[in-house]
C-alpha cells in the first residue's frame, strides 16, 4: 500500500530553494543552515547564554580585591616606616648628632669629653673609648672608659633625656686629685641633666687619687657601680672586688665590698669591708666622711669591726 505522506518525493529547485529560505528564517534555538567550505549544509544552533545573577562569584571577587588592597597598604606603611628609620639611624650617627651628645655629656659633668666609634642602634648606643677631662681646680681630673654600651628607651629617639636601665663600661681609669675651695657641691643638678639611667656600672675600674706615678689611694681592678639617685636622696656608690693601696708604708688591702655615699661637699664612707690579701679571715670594717676639698683638714674613719687582722698592717709598720 502506498506511503500517505503529505510531502512529494521530487522537488523541482524552485521549491527546494523556497524550503531553505523558510527554514533559515525560523525560530533561531531550532537551527540555521549553513554551508560548509566543500559545498555540504549543516543546521548550526546557537546557544543561548546563560545570564544569571552568582553573588557567591561576586562576593569571593570583592573579597579578593579588598585583600589586594589591605596587602598595598601594608607595603606601603612597612616601606615609608622601614625608610624613616634609615634615615633616623642615618641622622642619629651623623656628626651633627655626635656633637650634640658630646656637648649634653660636657653640660652634664662640668668636663670635655671625646668619644670614638660612636654608634647608635635601635637597642642604644656605644662607643669604643670615651674619654673626660676636668679643669684643674676640679675634683675630678680625668676618666677613660673603653667599651662603653647604653640602653636607651624609646622615648630617648624622641628628643627626650636619653634614660634607660644602666651605662656599662667594660673597663675605666679615673684620676681624682685636691680640688680648690671655690668649687661647688660634688656631682651635677639632676634637672639640668640630659642623662635619666638608673645605674653606671663597670666590671674593671680602677680609681686613683693624687700623682698617678705615685698616688695618695688607689681602687684597683673593683667592680665600681654608681647610682644617680637613691631612695636616700642622694648618690651612692658600690664597690665589690678588687684592692686598696694607701701609699706610704701601709700594705695592699684587698676589697671585699664598699658602700659610699655622696652629699654636697662630703663624701660618706658608710661601710668599707677590708680584707688581709693573704689570710681571708683577717677583717676590716671603716666608716666616715671624708671631705676631699678641706685640703688643709685631714679626714679620719673609724674602724667599726677588726678580725684577726694584723695591727702591724693597720699602723703601717
Amino acid at each position: 500500500m502506498p506511503s500517505a505522506s503529505p510531502e512529494p518525493e521530487n522537488y523541482s529547485i524552485t521549491e527546494m530553494i523556497d524550503r531553505l529560505k523558510e527554514r533559515s528564517s525560523g525560530d533561531p534555538t531550532q537551527g540555521e543552515l549553513v554551508v560548509r567550505a566543500d559545498g555540504t549544509q549543516a543546521i548550526k544552533v546557537r546557544r543561548r547564554k546563560r545570564r544569571s545573577d552568582q553573588p557567591e562569584r561576586e562576593s569571593a571577587k570583592r573579597g579578593k580585591r579588598i585583600h589586594a588592597l589591605q596587602l598595598v597598604v601594608v607595603l606601603i606603611l612597612v616601606s615609608f616606616l622601614v625608610i624613616a628609620a634609615a634615615g633616623v639611624l642615618f641622622y642619629f650617627n651623623g656628626n651633627a648628632y655626635r656633637n650634640k651628645i658630646l656637648g649634653r655629656i660636657n653640660s652634664a659633668t662640668g668636663g670635655t669629653s671625646d668619644v670614638s666609634q660612636f654608634r647608635v642602634t635601635p637597642l642604644g648606643a656605644n662607643a669604643y673609648t670615651l674619654s673626660l677631662v676636668w679643669p684643674d681646680q676640679n675634683i675630678l681630673k680625668s676618666l677613660s672608659l673603653k667599651g662603653v654600651s647604653a640602653q636607651l628607651n624609646t622615648s630617648s629617639f624622641l628628643g627626650q633625656p636619653w634614660s634607660g636601665d644602666e651605662v656599662t663600661a667594660s673597663s675605666g681609669e679615673l684620676l681624682l686629685g685636691l680640688a680648690a675651695k671655690d668649687v661647688g657641691p660634688l656631682g651635677v643638678d639632676d634637672s639640668a641633666s640630659h642623662f635619666k639611667f638608673t645605674r653606671f656600672r663597670s666590671p674593671d675600674m680602677t680609681v686613683t687619687f693624687g700623682n698617678p706615678t705615685k698616688p695618695s689611694l688607689r681602687i684597683a681592678k673593683s667592680e665600681i657601680s654608681f647610682y644617680p639617685e637613691s631612695p636616700n636622696d642622694r648618690a651612692e656608690m658600690r664597690i665589690t672586688g678588687g684592692s686598696l693601696d694607701l701609699g706610704g708604708d701601709l700594705p695592699s688591702f684587698t676589697i671585699d665590698r664598699g658602700y659610699f655615699g655622696f652629699s654636697g661637699r662630703q663624701i660618706e664612707v658608710v661601710g668599707l669591708r677590708l680584707e688581709e690579701p693573704t689570710d681571708p679571715r683577717s677583717v676590716v670594717e671603716l666608716s666616715g666622711p671624708i671631705t676631699p676639698f678641706a685640703s688643709t683638714r685631714a679626714s679620719t674613719l673609724d674602724i667599726e669591726k677588726v678580725e684577726n687582722f694584723p695591727i702591724e698592717h693597720l699602723v703601717g709598720l
